[in-house]
């Protein structure tokens, strides 16, 4: 037999909040049981009502704020709450960097032991129309008028009516009822279960992934999307090298450009870019005031992609930068990268970092100093095999969640290297998400 499902209990209930979890809920404790609450700050008196009672924990959402805090903001967006995307737009923005800024001490000491280093001003752009990607979900829902479009709702698979965002870049954002409207109207609306979108320096550029071919007639409906956005048209039939343009369309090939480097870097459709570009510039920027690359350096990039980092590094003076990626198409992207940049320092290979680390010791002479940025997940093998075999004198690494770089900072820390500065870098505003940028050396 199942477990019994815990019933919820109706009405509204009121609670002081105590103190912020991980992903900045609030905490409180009732009946001798930890209460997560969205949209809660710590010293407010709140009421709320319960979203899933568990025997460990609850969690529920505010309904109404009977104290509130000082750092409490007014939403801008009218789906706050409900929508998915972001969670934090009831805190004021200098006030969620701090938090940022605190959650990474408290996990730097928490994971690593680390202390003391120095804790550099927090790298920060625009907190509204920052979003030049996205992964929009479609779901068609007859009750409610045809096709949604949009992210999806907070607690459940369902996507979240709208018909705007304001953290997406304008361009983007005022695509989202054309969707609604156009796909729609196509044979199979049932069928689309999502479109990427990014909007860069070239133009907007949309995938529509399908799960089923679309008729001949919605072919045009598509074309005349197109026509009346402007935007490029790509369709998904199956897995991402499946991605094709639409039929007798010729896109060009997208790219965004880093201003004050005098960079354009070209990608494809599903591939991976920051998508907060203005902190992006600002992250890159960053790393190489911390690589400080020299004449006779060999520097390597791990976890390279398109040459986000590889390029610009290269750029500035290094012998020679390595890049590595476990995408081979990311790589090709990368080389394609230098040479329309007209940069003949550099070298790529695809190695997966998680399982080939010791072929990084077959690429050439050893690095003097190394940046690297690896997914959510870390980079634990290959931190060990930087400690423990190749040994460079600076290590740079960003990453994308403070939890996982604590983790790999305590283990360098155990291997001789100092944390020597970090500092938060706020790539993704009104999410409980944030980078981190550390310099460590020997």
């Amino acid at each position: 037999m199942g477990k019994k499902k815990r019933r919820i209990p109706e009405g509204e209930f009121e609670a002081r909040i105590e103190g912020l979890s991980h992903d900045f809920k609030g905490i409180t404790r009732l009946d001798g049981k930890v209460h997560f609450i969205f949209g809660a700050l710590p010293g407010e008196l709140i009421k709320f009502k319960y979203l899933k009672v568990r025997s460990r924990f609850s969690e529920g959402i505010v309904t109404e704020v009977v104290e509130p805090s000082p750092y409490r903001a007014t939403p801008f967006c009218p789906y706050f709450g409900s929508c998915g995307g972001c969670s934090l737009q009831h805190i004021s923005p200098s006030h969620q960097i701090q938090l940022k800024e605190q959650m990474l001490l408290e996990q730097l000491q928490s994971f690593g032991g680390l202390a003391p280093f120095e804790l550099l001003p927090p790298i920060v752009g625009p907190d509204r129309g920052y979003r030049r990607s996205a992964r929009l979900g479609a779901r068609f829902v007859p009750k409610k008028g045809g096709l949604l479009v949009g992210f999806r709702e907070r607690y459940s698979h369902y996507i979240q009516e709208m018909e705007s965002c304001p953290i997406l870049r304008p361009e983007i954002s005022g695509l989202i009822p054309r969707f609604r409207q156009i796909l729609g109207r196509t044979s199979i609306p049932d069928e689309i279960p999502q479109i990427e979108v990014y909007g860069v320096e070239n133009g907007v550029f949309c995938t529509i992934r399908h799960l089923s071919p679309f008729a001949q007639e919605d072919m045009e409906l598509l074309r005349s999307l197109g026509k009346e956005t402007g935007a490029y048209i790509f369709l998904q039939p199956k897995g991402p090298d499946s991605i094709h343009p639409l039929a007798n369309t010729s896109p060009p090939a997208p790219y965004y450009e880093l201003d004050t480097m005098s960079i354009r870097l070209h990608f494809a459709p599903g591939d991976f870019i920051q998508v907060n570009g203005m902190v992006n510039e600002k992250l890159i920027q960053c790393a190489i005031e911390f690589l400080g690359p020299l004449q006779d350096d060999t520097i390597f990039d791990f976890f390279c992609g398109i040459g986000n980092f590889t390029i610009p590094i290269a750029k500035c003076g290094a012998k020679e930068v390595v890049g590595i990626e476990v995408s081979e198409a990311m790589v090709k992207k990368a080389i394609q990268n230098s040479t329309l940049n007209c940069v003949q320092n550099t070298r790529f290979f695809s190695l997966d970092l998680t399982t080939d680390v010791q072929e990084i010791l077959q690429l050439g002479p050893r690095p003097q100093k190394v940046l690297l940025d690896p997914p959510r997940s870390g980079a634990k093998e290959l931190v060990i095999c930087l400690g423990e075999t190749l040994r460079p004198k600076t290590i740079v690494y960003v990453s994308c969640s403070t939890a996982t770089f604590s983790r790999d900072a305590g283990l360098l820390t155990q291997m001789g290297y100092t944390l020597k500065k970090v500092r938060v870098v706020d790539m993704f505003p009104h999410t409980s998400h944030a980078e981190t940028i550390g310099l460590f050396r020997l």
